[in-house]
Order: C-alpha cells, then structure tokens, then sequence
C-alpha cells in the first residue's frame, strides 16, 4: 500500500483524528454506502428523465464512466498517509510523523501533492525574504519568535531575594519622597521624567536625593544616602544580569540548533544578537546591548511590584501596549495557525459529504472545486503568510 507524506503546519494531531474519523464513517458496516446508493439511485432517475426527453445518452455515459472512477479512486482505493508537523514544540523540536492507515487513495494524493507543493513555495519565500532584515541571526527566527523572546524577556524580575527587599525599601524611602517633590529640590524628577528614562537605574542612580539617607542592611550593611543605594543596586543587578545571561543563552539556543545549545560562548553571542535585533525591529531601537534590554526590564518590573499602585501600572501597561510585537507578534502567533488549522480541518473533513456528491451529475464539478479550495486554503492562503512571518 503506497505511503503519501502530508505537510501540516501545528494541526497534526487534529488531522490525525479527522483522518481515522473518516476511516470509521467509510467503513462498509456503516450506513455510508447506502448513502451513496441512494445519492447515485436518484442521479440515475434524472439522468434517465433527461434522456428521454432530450436523447442526451451523452451525459449519461459519462457519469456512469466518471462515477466509475470516482468510486474506484476515492472509495474502494486506499492509501497510508504520514502527518508531517512542522511546528516546533516550545524546545524547538519536530514531533514524529502521525501515520493513518487505510485513507481513501484520492484524499491522500490530493492532500499530499497540495501540501507538498506549500510546503515548497513556502521554502522559497523563505529564502526570497531571508535578505529583508539586517540581522543574519534574526533569520533564522522570524518574526514570531523575534516577539516570543521580546515578551519573554519584559517579564524578567529580580531573582535575589535580598536585592528585591533592598528595593522595594529604596521605592517606599526614595523614589516615593523624589516623587512628591518633584522639581521642587535640586536634580528632582517626576514621575513621567522616570517611566519615559531609556535606562531607569542609571537615571536613579543620577537623580536620586544625596540627603535623605536609608537602612540598607545586608552587605552594604548600615546607612546609606539614596544616591549611594541606587549606584549598589545598578552595580548588583548589573552582576546579577552577567550571571544570568548565559543560562537564558542557552535555553534560547534551542530555538536555533541543538549544537548552538553546547557551545556557551556561541549561544551567548547569538543570544544577545539576536535580542537586540527583535527589539530593533520591534520597538525601531537597536542601539541598546542585550544587557541594557535586560536591566531596563528588571527595573521596570520591580519598580512595578513595588509601587503597588494603579498610577505606576497604569504607566507601564500604556507603554508596554504601544510595543509593536504585541500587535504584530502576538496577533500572528495567535490567529495564524489557528487559521490554518481551520481550514485544513474543514477541507479535510467535509470528504465524506464530498464523496456523496461526487456520485450525482455534477461530481466531476464538485471535485474540481474540491481540490481547488485545498490548492487556495494550503497553498496561497497559509503557508506564504507562514513565510512572511516565520522568514
């Protein structure tokens, strides 16, 4: 029995059951067969009305001859299918090929050749756009996964718990007092002059009061001035940052090959590079390292936890909204393969219908139909805007 390979795009397991679904309604136990009797039954009373009124034995010979091959192609034919999913699980593997026995020899060709030839174009564009972004490393992610790792990186916190302590002391004793004071004192700020900084440790570290002074505790241990905590906290988190990198480097290597994972040294570079080109092309900034990405989060989220208020967070959320990923990144990741797993399950799905049609005299309409809605849905319609956001 001849083996027909399908390409899928993340709805390989929804296929999968569409496909022995579709094994149980075909099964001559089943009423399906006489379903299509009937069907055929009443294809041959008009048939035979129309011959006798108009001698048209023409089209009658024809649908005997085209129901004969129809039956014979997409019913009593039968043909292995394996399930290609091409979409990477969250550590960036294949699953193994889903293999359905006993399918309908036409549904199989048809969806084979169909998905074969997206499954191409859609190499193709990949290569057609791989020259659109600067970023030799960000080709090899794509869109989708340039706005994974931007989202996965704003939620970066303070692991430390002495450090998160330290600061949430230094938000209640210093940015609180700074803030009511405003322009008030030497060097004060406000409260949009902070959430609009570009680098908000280094903007406290300049700003903060040299006056007012805190109990630091722990290994800075007495009191310090506010300006002096904020420089122990730019310089711990800056430490902090260092240690971390690698091992988010190489849980992120995984999305690129598994030997990038091995190498530290390798991971590291393409994971900073390939951060900062996602946030370049998502928030139109390159210009900051991987590591100011990084402090900048964590002093955005902190400061977030540690305010407690809807003031501050209504700051950071309107500003987190106007990211370009969350419209383009998020939506796409979201609603494309959802798409796509729609329409390849209905076309799919709907076969047996199909085949009841295919036995009156319009079958040979309704199967050229059929695979031109299969050629618009997998071809044109999915996978090019799966090359357009995973190039």
């Amino acid at each position: 029995m001849e083996t027909f390979e399908i390409y899928t795009l993340g709805s390989g397991y929804y296929l999968e059951k569409i496909f022995n679904a579709i094994n149980l309604i075909l099964h001559p136990d089943n009423n399906f067969v006489s379903a299509m009797k009937l069907s055929a039954l009443g294809a041959i009373v008009v048939l035979t009305i129309r011959a006798g009124l108009n001698s048209d034995f023409k089209s009658a010979a024809k649908w005997f001859f085209g129901v004969t091959i129809l039956v014979g192609v997409f019913l009593t034919s039968k043909a292995n299918v394996e399930i290609m999913d091409t979409l990477p699980d969250s550590y960036g593997r294949l699953s193994a090929p889903r293999r359905v026995e006993n399918v309908p020899l036409g549904l199989a060709f048809i969806g084979s050749a169909t998905s074969r030839i997206g499954n191409n174009i859609a190499q193709k564009f990949d290569q057609a756009l791989a020259g659109v972004f600067n970023n030799s490393d960000y080709q090899q992610t794509g869109l989708l996964f340039g706005s994974k790792i931007v989202e996965d990186t704003s939620k970066f916190r303070i692991e430390d718990l002495e450090l998160k302590q330290l600061m949430l002391k230094f938000y209640k004793k210093c940015i609180v007092p700074d803030l009511n004071m405003g322009y008030k004192r030497a060097n004060g700020y406000s409260l949009k002059d902070l959430t609009s900084s570009t680098n908000i440790l280094e903007f406290l570290k300049d700003h903060s009061s040299k006056a007012r002074i805190i109990y630091v505790g722990g290994k800075p241990g007495g009191y310090q001035s506010c300006q002096k905590t904020a420089e122990y906290l730019n310089t711990s988190l800056n430490k902090s940052v260092d240690l971390r990198m690698p091992i988010l480097a190489k849980q992120f290597g995984a999305f690129f090959s598994q030997n990038q994972g091995n190498n530290s040294n390798e991971a590291s570079q393409v994971f900073a590079s390939v951060l900062q080109g996602s946030y370049g092309i998502f928030l139109k900034n390159s210009s900051k390292t991987a590591k100011d990405i990084l402090l900048q989060n964590i002093a955005i989220n902190s400061l977030g936890e540690a305010a407690d208020s809807k003031l501050y967070g209504k700051v950071a959320t309107e500003s987190m909204t106007k990211l370009a990923y969350n419209s383009v990144g998020q939506m796409a990741q979201k609603f494309i393969p959802i798409l796509r797993a729609v329409l390849e399950c209905l076309f799919y799905g709907v076969f047996p219908l199909v085949l009841i049609l295919m036995v009156t005299p319009i079958g040979l309409d309704v199967l050229k139909n059929y695979a031109f809605g299969f050629i618009l849905s997998t071809i044109m319609a999915t996978n090019v805007c799966d090359s357009f956001l995973y190039c």
